[in-house]
């Protein structure tokens, strides 16, 4: 997952095609209804509390009505805070029968954050504690259009505040007796959905408008180059307003029924990979650059780095016969990667199950390209340089540890020629292919 380089939009997955997320997300209530939609931590709590897709989509139903009852309907609404279910949460629930969702950069300083607020015209803004004051600023001196100050954090309305608990209360009250006005709402999959906002790095920020179906689409073109299933869990890192993270890391992950948990920053990455199990992240290639780094130092710290080096060379030949092996590989280093949060098994156990894949890949290309001695030649080399490869590694590891030096050292000068020829056995195999 996220592993193979793709060209442009290459469909390599089947996937479901929706007109609009609130299509979306009552797919995924009746499909992934019971599955874990959020793993999050509360305020100093080392506990995970999990929401279920269920009670996910059920508040962004209840909230969405009670947005209707207060005078919201097609109205703009700003959201802004850290990541958190909370802003997933109104984020759908504006646009899947309400109004416009506005993102606002949580980054942004005071004077930005009001002029946004005046220059979107929004209604209404959610937001958590870390911007009371602004709002309070906000509220003070009448900026903009804005009348409902909500907040994610407040238990009840407080000084004309209201709480975001509070309106879900009133939503899923005025459900039960029989409200339909956000449940039953037309979504015009081509009308601005979202205003989103550039950086403004050059010059003053603008405005950029999307829809349903802009969205959806993207969803789409992700789902088909992605194999992420209600078995994997995102760690959201990215600011949820970049519409990168709201899309891959935040609705993506929502339309298989992927878990999310959040990520308490920069710091604590590595914390919450382990935390939450998290097999993916969306983020920028500097991050990962240094996670590499830190993660190839331990590696080397162990004494286990041109074991991990072969095995990328070996997954290199897989690849050829469209076998991605690298995940299995990388899970040799235990300790090493598991404290940077990934998962961990044994070398010499993929090796041997690899054996046979790679046999049967082999024999399915010779059928499919018909017989070519080239590949026969190949095909028994490979076996031979794999099986030797497992056997000398099980041979490596009794004689270390049973401190015979002389041997140790032998075996190990016979499995490095063994590597060298799996290079030369790569480009070999490369050249075939490309001569078919």
């Amino acid at each position: 997952m996220g592993e193979r380089i793709y060209s442009g939009c290459e469909k390599v997955f089947e996937a479901k095609k929706f007109n609009n997320l609130k299509e979306m997300i009552n797919n995924t209530k009746v499909e992934f209804g019971s599955d874990i939609a959020f793993k999050f931590k509360a305020d100093n709590s080392d506990e995970i509390t999990t929401m279920s897709y269920n009670d996910y989509i059920d508040e962004i139903n209840a909230l969405g009505t009670a947005l209707i009852s207060i005078g919201l309907k097609n109205k703009r609404i700003g959201v802004i805070s850290e990541n958190r279910y909370e802003w997933e949460e109104d984020y759908l629930s504006i646009v899947c029968g309400t109004g416009i969702v506005v993102p606002l950069d949580k980054s942004l300083p005071e004077n930005e954050i009001l002029s946004l607020i005046e220059r979107s015209e929004m209604e209404a803004i959610f937001y958590s504690s870390k911007y009371n004051e602004i709002m309070k600023k906000a509220k003070e001196e009448n900026i903009g259009k804005i009348k409902f100050f909500i907040s994610m954090d407040l238990e009840e309305k407080t000084d004309e505040i209201y709480s975001q608990k509070e309106l879900i209360k009133l939503g899923k009250d005025l459900i039960k007796n029989g409200a339909r006005s956000y449940l039953d709402a037309e979504i015009d999959n081509n009308e601005m959905s979202v205003m989103l906002f550039t950086s403004g790095t050059t010059s003053q920020s603008k405005a950029v408008k999307l829809s349903h179906g802009n969205i959806c689409a993207n969803i789409y073109d992700i789902s088909c180059t992605f194999d992420v299933t209600k078995e994997d869990t995102f760690l959201s890192f990215l600011p949820l307003h970049h519409v990168f993270e709201c899309t891959v890391g935040f609705l993506y992950p929502v339309s298989v029924g992927a878990s999310i948990g959040f990520c308490k920053g920069i710091r604590h990455i590595a914390e919450n990979l382990k935390d939450y199990k998290a097999s993916a992240m969306i983020a920028v290639p500097v991050l990962f650059d240094n996670m590499y780094k830190k993660v190839m130092q331990s590696i080397e710290k162990k004494g286990k780095l041109k074991t991990v080096k072969f095995g990328i060379k070996l997954s290199k030949v897989a690849k050829v016969f469209g076998i991605d092996i690298r995940r299995k590989y990388i899970l040799e280093v235990d300790d090493a990667i598991e404290a940077h949060g990934f998962k961990s098994a044994s070398y010499i156990d993929y090796a041997e199950n690899s054996i046979v894949e790679l046999q049967n890949s082999i024999k399915n290309q010779i059928n499919e390209h018909g017989s070519k001695i080239t590949f026969c030649n190949l095909q028994n080399h490979l076996n031979r340089t794999a099986q030797n490869i497992v056997d000398f590694t099980k041979q490596t590891a009794y004689e270390k540890n049973n401190n015979n030096t002389y041997l140790y050292e032998k075996i190990t000068d016979k499995a490095n020629n063994l590597r060298n020829d799996l290079d030369f056995l790569n480009t070999r195999l490369i050249n075939s292919f490309e001569n078919i």
